[in-house]
């Protein structure tokens, strides 16, 4: 089991504390759509054993399954739960089925001596593709072992399958499960798989072959239930305040006209709801009236603006609010730190794994030579929308983003104009600029050897030619070595 978990994807299951505090759906809300996913599950007679869970970024699909899984642990039903992430770096798909193995393994004694005894004869099956991992892991012991045969139902719950690196690798496994469920019907697996829409996952669950085994569940932004949900949710989170801040806050507050605004702008978008929640109630200001109003002042400068058609506007004009209020002289460094969060993971893969974890929040203020002062007080502004270490942990615990919808608006120059934090290709060169930086600090200001050391550096990772903000480096290299 110690070696299974080895090879797991950290942080990726419902009740993980990096997950804290995890999305859900809000008491009282979405509850008929939850309903529709409780009788699907508990249905005797089910032609479907995969549940799609789709709809565009940010109408709560995450905190759909969440709420699905909380509610499989208390039936004890629930098999596994994978919530993928790409801007949290939790997207590996060679960790994917070994995950769902580890935590079945936890709670099925059966399957859980099946895998031991395999990789006690096999240790390299966790070193195996995709294919040969679910063979191992899912047909082996649930077909041919018959491991749970004639028993209950157990749910395993892929949330964000989308964001999972490799769309080829997406469909795959989409055809995998699909595949498994029409071949083993009496195997006793259900499917629940939540992603966005995009056109090759749609164009995949619309296989022929794949409808068969697969019920859909469409999640719009502004249906009826969503606005009446999003509603509740707000009014529920404006007690509250008021409740937390009765000394300072009148009965009256909000006022109709502000909570309106407030609920028309949400347009049935949780996110929107949480988001402007957790800014209205930031505990590091304590002041819900005037960030109220610095709201609702944002919501009416954004309907000023009727040629914008995006439907994201308000969202978009709440972020981009945050990050007005960093300091400008702060934001060259808030931008390379969530710039690097978000593409770390692929740009730090070609490091030397004995290099420091500069994906940590404190790797990064190594990486960029930034003192933890700076390091806070460059991203003080955005507590709302990231969980910040504290500095003390900080050494093996990255920046999280709260929201999805936060690092897409930062990586999207059409939406985030002056905030837009960069490509991939542009932090891969500050990177590797302030790797060459430290080098060149290490070694006493020796240019030569720090080049040389640098040439050494891309020779053990296997790099032909490296580009530094558009400089061909191996050939200069190459005359200083």
């Amino acid at each position: 089991m110690s070696l299974l978990s080895q090879h797991t994807i950290p942080g990726a299951a419902h009740d993980d504390s990096a997950r804290e505090p995890p999305p859900r759906c809000y008491p009282g809300t979405r509850v008929k759509l939850i309903a529709r996913i409780t009788a699907w599950f508990d249905g005797q007679a089910q032609q479907e054993l995969i549940l799609w869970i789709t709809g565009p970024a940010r109408v709560g699909k995450s905190a759909i399954v969440q709420t699905f899984a909380e509610h499989l642990v208390e039936s004890k039903s629930l098999g596994a739960s994978v919530f993928i992430s790409r801007p949290n770096t939790r997207n590996n798909p060679l960790g994917l089925f070994i995950t769902i193995a580890y935590q079945l393994a936890t709670r099925i004694e059966a399957y859980r001596n099946f895998i031991v005894e395999q990789l006690s004869l096999d240790p390299s099956l966790l070193d195996k593709g995709i294919v040969a991992q679910f063979k191992t892991f899912i047909v082996e012991p649930f077909v041919e072992k018959k491991v749970g045969a004639g028993g209950k139902r157990w749910g395993i719950l892929l949330d964000g399958l989308d964001e999972l690196e490799g769309e080829d690798t997406q469909c795959e496994i989409i055809q995998l499960i699909s595949t498994f469920a029409l071949e083993h019907p009496d195997a006793p697996l259900m499917w629940l798989i939540a992603s966005r829409p995009e056109s090759h996952i749609s164009n995949t669950f619309d296989d022929a072959e794949v409808r068969r085994s697969c019920w859909s569940e469409y999640v719009p932004i502004d249906s009826t239930e969503a606005c009446e949900d999003v509603e509740h949710y707000l009014r529920s989170s404006f007690q509250a305040t008021q409740r937390k801040f009765q000394h300072s806050i009148s009965s009256n507050w909000p006022s109709k006209t502000d909570f309106l605004k407030l609920t028309a702008a949400a347009t049935g978008l949780f996110v929107y709801a949480e988001v402007v929640m957790q800014f209205i109630r930031d505990p590091e200001h304590a002041e819900p009236v005037s960030r109220l109003e610095l709201l609702v002042s944002v919501i009416d400068r954004s309907n000023a603006d009727t040629t914008n058609s995006n439907p994201f506007v308000h969202l978009d004009a709440f972020y981009h609010e945050i990050l007005s209020s960093i300091p400008s002289t702060l934001w060259p460094t808030a931008k390379r730190l969530l710039g690097l969060t978000i593409h770390g993971e692929q740009i730090l893969a070609i490091f030397p794994r004995t290099l420091p974890n500069f994906q940590s929040l404190r790797g990064m203020s190594i990486l960029f030579g930034i003192t933890h002062y700076i390091v806070y007080a460059s991203l003080d502004k955005c507590r709302s929308a990231l969980k910040i270490p504290d500095w003390q942990v900080a050494h093996k615990e990255e920046l999280i983003f709260l929201h999805t919808s936060f690092s897409d608006y930062l990586k999207d120059p059409s939406r985030s104009g002056e905030f837009y934090v960069g490509n991939v290709k542009d932090i891969e060169n500050d990177a590797a600029l302030s790797l060459l930086a430290i080098w060149n600090k290490c070694s006493g200001d020796d240019i030569a050897t720090c080049m040389y050391g640098f040439f050494m550096f891309i020779l053990s990772i296997d790099v032909i030619a490296f580009s530094v903000g558009g400089i061909r480096m191996a050939p200069i290299l190459l005359k200083v070595g």
